[in-house]
């Protein structure tokens, strides 16, 4: 089994793509310390998908084999919502 270093020990992170599920598979095999999930590219995802499905006047969609319904919907542009809010905070923010 593989030692788990302390967080201010950990040096070596490897960022995914979070609606890679390959991707996901093979990343603990990495190596690296800390594994971070991207998750806004699946929200806007999901979001484009669903928000087509609305134009034609469906009231649901099946994205990867997962049926995306509002509250999923939702739940992904609150996502994207606050990936916003983080991006201007920072921009306007002096370091």
């Amino acid at each position: 089994m593989r030692r788990i270093r302390p967080p201010q020990l950990r040096k070596s992170w490897l960022f995914l793509e979070g609606a890679n599920e390959d991707a996901l598979r093979r990343a603990p095999a990495s190596g690296a310390d800390v594994l971070i999930q991207e998750l806004e590219g699946r929200a806007r995802h999901l979001v484009a998908a669903f928000e087509a499905a609305r134009a034609v006047g469906h009231a649901r969609v099946e994205v990867d084999g997962a049926l995306v319904e509002v509250p999923t919907y939702n739940n992904a542009k609150r996502l994207l919502a606050r990936g916003e809010a983080m991006f201007q905070f920072e921009r306007i923010t002096p370091a």
